[in-house]
């Protein structure tokens, strides 16, 4: 609901910032329901994430291009899970007891700095206002695209 109200380049990078400090907190816990407590916030901006991502494919591409764009999209986020384990494994292992802190929470801060550190690339690229698409849904004032959304209408209706 917020993102509806609100823009996607202001949505974005808020709740990135957000979910990047609340990983980076989860390093300094001292007991474990704090940890549960700061991974089911996490897990809430982690889940804003998605729907800001579909928002700005929605009005980027054209509503037959759409669907390829978002596989590919969810299709990264497959792989990133697949890849993230190794990833995570090297640095728990690696990092254990650098700095006197133990590899589990290394992974909590250098996975959230790197969060955070996207965010200058995502302002970049959300603040891009691209016209709007033709299949982007918008109030039929809207003259500038409310012919194309007719037409993408009619061509589904005569399938």
């Amino acid at each position: 609901m917020i993102l509806v109200r609100t823009r996607p380049s202001l949505f974005l990078p808020v709740v990135m910032a957000i979910w990047g400090a609340l990983t980076i907190c989860m390093a300094a816990v001292k007991h474990y329901h704090h940890l549960l407590a700061l991974r089911l916030l996490v897990g809430v901006f982690e889940a804003a994430f998605a729907p800001g991502i579909l928002m700005i494919i929605s009005s980027w591409y054209k509503k037959n291009e759409q669907s390829r764009r978002f596989a590919v999209y969810l299709s990264a986020a497959i792989l990133s899970g697949a890849f993230g384990g190794l990833l995570a494994g090297a640095i728990t292992g690696g990092m254990e007891g650098s700095g006197g802190l133990r590899g589990w929470r290394w992974l909590f801060i250098i996975e959230g700095v790197c969060l955070v550190e996207t965010l200058e690339g995502e302002t970049i690229l959300t603040n891009h206002r691209p016209r709007p698409s033709s299949g982007r849904s918008v109030p039929a004032s809207s003259s500038s695209t409310f012919p194309t959304i007719q037409r993408d209408l009619r061509t589904e209706k005569e399938r």
